[in-house]
């Protein structure tokens, strides 16, 4: 065997195990139920958390905590609806015992105000910016709320939308990101042009998580699984019920 072809063998086992090693990459939830079942959020796939739970607005703080507990990488954090909250990270980072500047310097936010700024954002920023600073993690916060407003037609925000996912998509796979994307509904929160359900069909894990009468529903519906969280002792949740969704 020549040197040329053995270099290429190499080459060729050596991407091999960086996928391999790529796709095993997890960030936790630090919600037990989610890790337990999911194993985590997964680099390479994007994660769409939604419903009636408070949690849900929480989940991205977690994350943003644990990539760089786990890590020491950036977030990228693109706020949707005007939500992100420093002193609830820092809070989180502390019960973690996490170097709460150090963590807080690793996440780069940005606000969009209307879906014409979200758009800006993901189709002329986004890339360069991940280029740039090499985040390992992407939110993308209330995600769907601007394509929902009244003042942006069904056609265009489904347009927009299509769009948009095609290039998260598409980074979120070339750059080996965990991209996560989250809304918090409203109880009777209509889905206008059926906007939440193509945000279904397009991403590779569903979590719902919606507000029980003193517990959270969640449910997995790619993995057919659902189970109940309660709060117990302060900042804990446990495990109550853990099923099969009918």
């Amino acid at each position: 065997m020549n040197k040329s072809m053995y270099d290429n063998i190499q080459s060729a086992a050596f991407q091999k195990e960086k996928k391999r090693l790529l796709a095993e990459v997890r960030i936790p939830s630090s919600i037990d139920l989610i890790d337990t079942v999911t194993g985590g959020f997964k680099a390479g796939e994007i994660s769409w958390v939604f419903g009636t739970s408070s949690l849900v607005k929480k989940i991205p703080y977690y994350l943003s905590v644990n990539t760089f507990e786990t890590f020491r990488q950036k977030t990228l954090f693109i706020d949707g609806g005007n939500q992100l909250n420093p002193y609830q990270i820092s809070g989180f980072a502390k019960q973690k015992e996490c170097m709460v500047k150090e963590m807080l310097n690793q996440i780069y936010s940005s606000r969009a105000f209307t879906v014409h700024q979200l758009s800006t954002l993901i189709t002329e920023k986004m890339e360069s910016f991940i280029k740039r600073y090499a985040p390992k993690t992407v939110i993308l916060n209330s995600f769907p709320q601007l394509y929902l407003d009244p003042d942006v037609s069904s056609h265009e925000a489904q347009i927009l939308l299509n769009h948009h996912l095609q290039i998260i998509q598409r980074l979120t796979k070339k750059y080996q990101l965990v991209t996560l994307l989250t809304f918090k509904s409203s109880p009777f929160q209509q889905d206008r042009g059926n906007l939440l359900s193509c945000i279904e069909n397009q991403v590779d894990e569903i979590i719902q998580m919606n507000m029980m009468q003193h517990c959270t529903r969640i449910v997995f519906p790619t993995i057919k699984k659902m189970g109940t969280i309660t709060r117990g002792v302060y900042g804990q949740l446990s495990l109550t019920d853990f099923g099969m969704v009918r």
